[in-house]
């Protein structure tokens, strides 16, 4: 029986190859292989797993609100040999944190849930606060781009991996540009089955990056970049975007 997780990790997610791409992008910026992980607002901890997979110097903890979706993950992703590295926290991720991380991680625009600047300012800091000082590095993810303000759904041909193919759909509910404010919903239409309506339902602020540069300065942190996926499908550090792209995705590099 498959549930809307399996749909959200075929069409959204893809953990193992993300995991090589922040970690190619993190050794660029530390200069060294991080080892020990955050990753905020984790849901199924996929990446938390794959990144404890990768070997036994390499730990992670995966902090996130909803206890359902984390016991999820782990029943899904888990293994005997890295399940010990591997530890998760269902708490608000502005709750101050004892630790020593390489890195910490906010995917998934995630963080786009706390909409006022005194609540990312509070998050940022207190993941400033848990990461090695002046060795350890925060990433976000962002997207944007003429479409983000576009009502038209979008639609993409998934698989879950031994399941059913699917139809994957993106749907702006709601915008106001006044207040950058956005709802999104996922749609997921099963082969042959009832569609799952409204699966994932996301109240958003979207940030730009000049504010998320500001803040994350404020908040202690030091040399941000950009890292923009380009043409050949390869994260680069750039200072300025393309004009004409419809959506774009990058990352976020800030250096504690």
């Amino acid at each position: 029986m498959f549930d809307r997780h399996d749909y959200y990790e075929s069409s959204v997610q893809n953990a193992p190859d993300e995991r090589d791409i922040l970690v190619s992008i993190a050794r660029r910026e530390l200069r060294r292989d991080p080892l020990r992980l955050r990753e905020d607002f984790c849901g199924s901890a996929w990446m938390s797993h794959v990144w404890a997979q990768k070997s036994r110097r390499h730990t992670a903890l995966g902090i996130d609100l909803d206890a359902e979706t984390v016991a999820w993950g782990h029943a899904r992703h888990g293994t005997p040999a890295s399940d010990a590295r591997v530890q998760t926290k269902i708490q608000d991720v502005r709750k101050p944190l004892a630790g020593d991380f390489d890195l910490a991680l906010a995917l998934n625009f995630s963080y786009f849930v706390l909409k006022e600047r005194e609540a990312l300012l509070d998050y940022f800091r207190s993941v400033h606060r848990s990461l090695k000082h002046r060795k350890g590095l925060f990433m976000l993810d962002h997207f944007g781009g003429s479409e983000i303000a576009e009502p038209e759904p979008t639609r993409r041909r998934c698989r879950i991996p031994k399941g059913p193919r699917f139809t994957y759909v993106w749907e702006q509910l709601d915008y106001n540009p006044i207040a950058a404010l956005s709802r999104y919903a996922i749609h997921f239409e099963p082969d042959g089955a009832k569609p799952l309506r409204k699966a994932f339902v996301y109240d958003w602020r979207v940030w730009t990056l000049p504010e998320l540069k500001d803040l994350l300065e404020e908040a202690g942190f030091r040399d941000v970049h950009y890292y923009f996926e380009d043409d050949d499908r390869v994260f680069r550090r750039r200072a300025s975007c393309k004009p004409d792209y419809k959506t774009w995705i990058a990352y976020i590099t800030a250096r504690a």
